[in-house]
Parts: structure tokens; C-alpha cells; sequence
């Protein structure tokens, strides 16, 4: 079928291509480098304990299963109504925040360079009693006009000292999944930073350049019991990392703790200045990543049709790679595409000059159709002008599927995914369940409301649910026990709302299409689980 046929079975959407049409994932650079071998030679390998004892000066720490494991932990000291003043909370983030009844307040104030204290928010006619804790993304990460901007230690400074005056005892929090390049951009010592906050953030796959994890550090001995309750309850014994999986985080964090991401962020620099210096219009870098304002490569592409999600069409036609834009769902946000640097510098280099020329001969973009799913970053397209685009056949969404279905990590993905849907779906519903953990997290995030939901949960075993053959009113999920078992299980069972499976090695967790759990779990697989649910 070719990239245009793929990308058309697409609807000019690179999130919807399967990943087996993609020749180069550059939507992330999560999981690059792996430091583990440069550890060995700086040390003999330590646990992890010492090594964030050595690198952050405490022995209160926690991991888990991901770097959103670790957002979602953090954001529990949100109380409803409360808000969070950032200068950026990245989406995922943004998402559990909100989840919790909270609302992030981004203030780019606290980032102005050189701005000194008269560039922070000023208490406003009810003060700051609301605020939950304030948060610095060290660099931005998020897609936007200054994504990957460093912040100083100065900057950092600043923030602190208004803090210490204007909100005494609120706690003062850095997503630190890339302290390090952060640090390395002023040739400052990361731990400088970390003297600075109370609380610390990261997803291992960043910086420290792991496959899985994500660790909390804990400064404050207010929030120390909080978060420690909130990961046992959401994330599990040590977020379910294997002790080879923990030994990787300890390794990488040791070698970017000794320098070692310095050389990747002085590589990016040199990559976009050489590009600009051959008139590529590079926005901005870091983060490990080139940032692309969608706009400039595409002059005559109006703004109202999908700058982002068209030059991200444009580039895959091109070469094969998927990169990441900014979302459909982000009203008022810039149009920005994000490349991944990742090892195929050289070839972003030799490709990306010839790439801009012919997007900038591009005379209109595309424009949405109905959406067909309501989950982030889906948002399916037409060409605006067809005769722009390599020809191909007009493809109508497809028959929607029998089932949503998505693989998880090891640990409460599937348990938390469900209880999150259904507190959203039906807040204060009545649980009905043997299982322990999913009462637990249902009594976190069961959406307990004042007028409780009418409906009734039902949270049972395979055997439970053969055995019992009195009709169930309300929503039924069943645990299979082994994701290898939920096909059969589906052809068995003709009315469970959902099947979910948690092992050690991993899990799995199908609903089906007509459930009313369908679309919300949908919606929030991203951000609740380790991979978005796939329809079948």
C-alpha cells in the first residue's frame, strides 16, 4: 500500500499508524541511552538506596512502575479546589491533577529570565490558601514556543525564596526527568538544584536512560507519609520493578549523577545550530529532542488546518518517522512537532534540509472529520485540497471494534485503570468485590461524591462470575487471572463490561466497545496505563 496508502488508512493521523509502517520512532527519545555499562566503569555497581542516598542526600525515596506512576503519586496532595502553580506540568501530569480535583495555574512569570522576584505572581485577593504545592519543570518538556528552554539555578533560586515568603510550608516540586541536561546546559552540578526543592519527580526512562521505572524523593518530612501511602496504594511493593529493573535505574542514575548525559545535550545543540545554520527553521532543542514550529514550515497552511498534525503527515510521507505535535484537543496551543534526536542524528541532518524545502511548497493542510475516539491525540483528517496530497482512496472510518484491548507492566495498571473510569463514569458508585486491592483503590479514586451514583460495580473472579447466574444490574468486570486467557474468556462470557488480568510478568485489559466504560477508558488509557488501548 505504500506510506500514502498507509497514512491514509491512517486518516492523516501518524498516532493511529501501526508501528510495524514506521520506520523510526521519534515521538520520544524515553529509554535513551541506557548508561548501565558506562556505571560498571565509573563504579562498582551500588543499590539503589546509596546511590539516591549519594545523589539527593536522603533515604526517603520511593519507586514506581513510571514516570506517570510517579505523577500520579505526587498529584494526591491535591485536594479539590486546590491548584498547583507551575511554570509548566507536562499533560500527563496535568491529567492526575485534575483527576483529583485540582487545576494547574501555569504562571510563566516564575521563569522569566533575569526577572528577578517582580517576575513572580503577586498574592492575589485571596491569597495563596489554595495552592497545593508549587512545580518547576526542569527544562520545559512540554510542546510549546520555549520547549526544552533550560532553567537556571538562579531562576530556581528565585522560585524559592518567593515561595519562602509568600506560601511558608508549601511544598516546592521539580520534575527532574531531565535534571541533568538541564544542569549540563549552565555547567552547573545537578545536585545544586536538588538542594533546592522539596520534593523530586522523575520518570527513569529520561535522563537516567532506564526501560521502565520511576523514582520520588522526598525532602519534606510533612509530605513524606502522604506519598508514601498514596504509592502503596496506587503503585505497589517498589512499583513491581524487578531487582534487575531497580539495579538499571541505580546504574543509569549513578552515570548521569558522574556527567554522562553532558556529551547527548552538547550533541543536540551542535544538531539544531548546524540545521539553522542551512536554513532549517529549528524552534527550539532539548529534552533530547528538536522542536519544529509547524507554521514556519508551512507558510502558506492556514492555522485552522492542523499546522502540527500536517507537517507531522509530511514527514512521515517523506521518510518513515513518526514525531509527536501538538494536540487537537489543546486549544490556543502553538503548533509544534517534536523530533526525537534518539541515535539517527546523522540522518536528521542529511534529511531534514530536503524535507523543509518541499513542506514549505505545501499550499494547504488538512482538516478534521468527525472523531471516531474520544482519547487524546486521535484526531482523524482529510486534505483540505486532495490534488495536494499523493493520490489516494478515500477511506471511511472503520466498523468500530468489538474491543478495546491494551497489554500493562506488572503491577495495578489494569485495577487502576478500571477504578479510575468508573469513579469518573459513576462517582460513588457501590463496589461489590472480594478483591482487596481493587477495594483499596476504589476508596482513592471511586470518585466518592456527595449524591452517590445509582449504580453498582461488580469486581469478580472468572469462577464468581460463571458460578453466579443471577442477573447483575450496573457494570461487570472480570479478572481472568492470565492475560493469555482473555480471548477465551470473551468467547465464554457474553455480558462482563470489561476482562482484566495483573501477573508479576504482566497484564492485560480488554473492554468492550458497548460498554459504557468503553470511551472513558479510552479517554485515559495514556495516562493510566503504560500503553493505549488498541481496538480490536
Amino acid at each position: 500500500m505504500g506510506r500514502a496508502g498507509d497514512l491514509a488508512a491512517a486518516h492523516f493521523n501518524v498516532a493511529r499508524l501501526p508501528a510495524d509502517v514506521v520506520s523510526a520512532e521519534l515521538y520520544t527519545d524515553a529509554g535513551q541511552p541506557n548508561h548501565g555499562v558506562l556505571a560498571e566503569q565509573l563504579d562498582a555497581r551500588r543499590s539503589l538506596g546509596d546511590v539516591v542516598l549519594d545523589v539527593f542526600g536522603t533515604d526517603r525515596w520511593l519507586v514506581t512502575g513510571s514516570g506517570r506512576g510517579a505523577e500520579a503519586v505526587v498529584a494526591t496532595l491535591v485536594q479539590p479546589g486546590h491548584r498547583v502553580l507551575a511554570n509548566e506540568v507536562y499533560v500527563s501530569g496535568r491529567w492526575w491533577i485534575e483527576r483529583f480535583g485540582g487545576r494547574v495555574d501555569e504562571r510563566l512569570g516564575l521563569m522569566d529570565p533575569g526577572s528577578g522576584d517582580e517576575g513572580f505572581p503577586v498574592p492575589d485577593r485571596c491569597g495563596f490558601d489554595d495552592v497545593a504545592y508549587v512545580q518547576l519543570t526542569l527544562p520545559r518538556a512540554q510542546l510549546g514556543w520555549r520547549a526544552g528552554t533550560p532553567v537556571s539555578l538562579e531562576q530556581v533560586q528565585g522560585v524559592r525564596r518567593w515561595a519562602d515568603r509568600h506560601l511558608p510550608g508549601v511544598p516546592l516540586v521539580f520534575d527532574a526527568s531531565r535534571l541533568w541536561e538541564n544542569a549540563a546546559s549552565f555547567g552547573t552540578d545537578a545536585r545544586e538544584f536538588v538542594d533546592v526543592a522539596d520534593i523530586l519527580l522523575l520518570s527513569a526512562s529520561k535522563d537516567i536512560g532506564a526501560a521502565r521505572g520511576g523514582l520520588i524523593v522526598c525532602r519534606d518530612d510533612h509530605e513524606w507519609s502522604k506519598l508514601n501511602e498514596a504509592a502503596r496504594v496506587l503503585e505497589g511493593p517498589n512499583g513491581w520493578l524487578t531487582p534487575d529493573e531497580s539495579q538499571a535505574l541505580a546504574d543509569g542514575l549513578a552515570a548521569v549523577s558522574s556527567g554522562a548525559v553532558g556529551l547527548r545535550q552538547q550533541e543536540t545543540e551542535l544538531l539544531a545550530r548546524g540545521l539553522q545554520s542551512l536554513g532549517v527553521p529549528i524552534s527550539s532543542w532539548g529534552c533530547g529532542s528538536l522542536f519544529l514550529d509547524a507554521q514556519a514550515w508551512l507558510p502558506a497552511v492556514s492555522s485552522d488546518q492542523l499546522p502540527a498534525q500536517t507537517l507531522l503527515a509530511v514527514i512521515y510521507l517523506l521518510t518513515g518517522w513518526r514525531g509527536l505535535g501538538t494536540s487537537t484537543d489543546e486549544a490556543g496551543q502553538a503548533p509544534i512537532v517534536r523530533l526525537a534526536v534518539r541515535d539517527v542524528g546523522s540522518t536528521l541532518r542529511q534529511a531534514l534540509p530536503e524535507v523543509a524545502r518541499l513542506a514549505g511548497q505545501l499550499r494547504s493542510g488538512l482538516r478534521p472529520i468527525p472523531r471516531d475516539r474520544r482519547a487524546p491525540y486521535l484526531q482523524p483528517a482529510e486534505p483540505v485540497d486532495p490534488s495536494s496530497w499523493p493520490p489516494t482512496p478515500r477511506r471511511e472510518l472503520s466498523t468500530p471494534a468489538t474491543w478495546f484491548v491494551g497489554r500493562s507492566q506488572p503491577g495495578y495498571e489494569p485495577e487502576r485503570a478500571l477504578t479510575e473510569a468508573w469513579g469518573r463514569l459513576a462517582p460513588g458508585a457501590e463496589l461489590r468485590t472480594g478483591n482487596r486491592t481493587i477495594a483499596i483503590l476504589h476508596s482513592r479514586l471511586g470518585g466518592v461524591s456527595g449524591v452517590r451514583s445509582k449504580t453498582v460495580i461488580h469486581a469478580l473472579t472468572i469462577d464468581e462470575y460463571l458460578q453466579d447466574s443471577a442477573p447483575r444490574e450496573g457494570i461487570a468486570v472480570v479478572d481472568v487471572g492470565e492475560p493469555t486467557r482473555w480471548l477465551e474468556a470473551a468467547n465464554l462470557l457474553d455480558t462482563p463490561d470489561a476482562i482484566w488480568a495483573s501477573t508479576d510478568e504482566g497484564g492485560l485489559l480488554a473492554v468492550r466497545h458497548s460498554s459504557p466504560l468503553a470511551a472513558v477508558l479510552d479517554e485515559a488509557s495514556l495516562y493510566t496505563m503504560s500503553a493505549r488501548l488498541t481496538p480490536i
